[in-house]
């Protein structure tokens, strides 16, 4: 008769593929070198802090009477990159130093700058690269983020 116990697989571990970091998701992470010298400091889309706001400000866009799914796309665009310029661009630095050089200024990391950057038409490329990063599940796995804090 075949033995019943489940056999340890050495190979896979539930949790360390889809552990993540509840810290991260909510703290952001850096991301090295997006661009040369260029560092990120990214939370994760969906984060209970993101949703939160995303809500207040899809209200404010539409108005408390209107149901968010009937909102004009419009509407949702201007609340979505300002949620992620309050809520998943959280910092940044460029060759170390904690500002951003743009539009011939270096910018010091604020909600105000990081919004500013987000909803500047021109800057939609950026706006989208930023979410890329915040939606992207691997970029919070656990096992990820500690290895590359060994690196």
């Amino acid at each position: 008769m075949a033995d019943a116990t489940p056999k340890k697989k050495k190979d896979f571990d539930l949790f360390d593929v889809f552990a993540v970091d509840v810290k991260a998701e909510e703290e952001g992470r850096w991301f090295l070198n997006v661009r040369p010298g260029l560092d990120l400091l990214v939370a994760r889309e969906g984060n209970p802090t993101y949703q939160d706001r995303l809500g207040e400000l899809i209200r404010e866009e539409v108005g408390e009477d209107i149901d968010p799914g009937e909102a004009a796309p419009e509407a949702i665009h201007r609340a979505s990159l300002r949620a992620v310029g309050e809520r998943l661009l959280l910092g940044w630095r460029y060759q170390g130093e904690a500002v951003l050089p743009f539009l011939g200024e270096s910018l010091e990391y604020s909600t105000e700058n990081s919004v500013t950057i987000m909803t500047t038409p021109e800057m939609r490329d950026f706006a989208n690269y930023v979410f890329r990063l915040a939606r992207n599940a691997e970029n919070f796995r656990k096992k990820r983020i500690e290895g590359e804090a060994k690196n």
